[in-house]
């Protein structure tokens, strides 16, 4: 089903959102919830959870944090394709850093830990 790492490779970046999307319809399917009470749950509107189904707006950063741990969703499934490459060349140049000028593995470990990212 879901893995919880972050998407890194160009031929997992098209269609961001919509990965997104789709993998909470299927959580939602999965265990019998109703939109309703996923809004509850999250403390938003039922509305805002139809127009993140739908792929019409996508989450708030907390409330995708909040669907991570709730159903194992990645945070890099809502970003967009322009989002997606970013992240990618930014993960890039990390490692091309981190071999070029060593960084002690004790900094590294953390900052990976802290934006998901396995060392």
């Amino acid at each position: 089903m879901f893995s919880p790492i972050f998407c890194t490779t160009p031929d997992c970046m098209g269609g961001q959102i919509v990965r997104g999307t789709e993998a909470l319809a299927e959580w939602l399917a999965k265990y019998g919830l109703k939109r309703s009470e996923l809004a509850e749950l999250l403390e938003v509107h039922k509305v805002t959870v139809t127009q993140w189904l739908n792929g019409a707006q996508r989450p708030h950063l907390v409330d995708r944090m909040a669907i991570q741990r709730l159903a194992g969703i990645p945070l890099d499934w809502w970003l967009t394709d322009h989002e997606a490459e970013i992240l990618h060349s930014k993960l890039a140049r990390v490692t091309r850093l981190r071999k070029t000028k060593p960084i002690s593995d004790d900094i590294f470990t953390r900052l990976a830990g802290r934006i998901g990212i396995a060392s």
